[in-house]
């Protein structure tokens, strides 16, 4: 960068988000950490579907989000490519057989609000199982019921975190409401995979019930 041939370096103070800054002219190793918002970071990262040449990268929902932008790039490489989407996965194609790839999520909550970058996550392209993100200590549950990806195509996560409260049961209902999933929960946090591919595309509610407590997300599966 710089010079008469190329764009401007980057700069903490140039009014736009870039380098290696996590907020317009804040945060990364060079400029100030930006102030915290109320844009709370996308969390439980994993890929998927890794094939040949494409992959699924997926997370969790994040309350009040517009859209979120995903950044990838090679392991090593200094340069980062974008792009959005208002869903909570997102396929990438065109990557290289064998190659390593790096991956975060942002959330974008309003035009002046965005959250954090996520951790990064790396797969191996072409190795199934390669992900580094999405089980044991990477696992986070939060209070509640969340459920990603959605859309869902394949595999429905569930997490469900209900401090204190027993004999919960989880169900998924179609829109007749004929449930197609029973699921009892014992007390405390877990995280839980059904599979949805056999299921006919459409809508469903997914929901988390006892005498005390009960919860509904709206679910969909394509």
């Amino acid at each position: 960068c710089g010079g008469p041939d190329c764009d401007a370096c980057p700069t903490c103070d140039d009014g736009i988000q870039n380098g290696q800054e996590t907020g317009v002219d804040c945060g990364g190793p060079d400029c100030e950490a930006c102030q915290s918002s109320g844009c709370e970071t996308p969390g439980n990262l994993f890929a998927d579907q890794i094939r040949r040449s494409s992959a699924r990268l997926n997370w969790m929902e994040v309350e009040g989000a517009l859209y979120y932008t995903i950044r990838i790039r090679l392991e090593g490489s200094s340069r980062w490519f974008d792009f959005t989407t208002t869903n909570t996965s997102a396929s990438v194609r065109g990557i290289v057989f064998g190659r390593v790839y790096e991956w975060s999520v942002a959330a974008v909550c309003s035009d002046n609000e965005t959250s954090d970058w996520s951790t990064d996550c790396t797969f191996r392209v072409g190795y199934e199982d390669s992900s580094s993100c999405g089980t044991g200590n990477n696992v986070y549950i939060p209070q509640g019921l969340k459920a990603w990806p959605n859309p869902a195509s394949t595999e429905l996560n569930i997490a469900v975190n209900f401090p204190g409260q027993k004999d919960l049961v989880l169900r998924l209902f179609d829109m007749t409401g004929t449930e197609v999933v029973k699921i009892p929960i014992v007390d405390g946090a877990h995280v839980l995979n059904i599979d949805v591919e056999q299921l006919p595309k459409g809508m469903y509610f997914l929901s988390v019930s006892n005498k005390a407590v009960r919860e509904i997300t709206r679910i969909v599966v394509q």
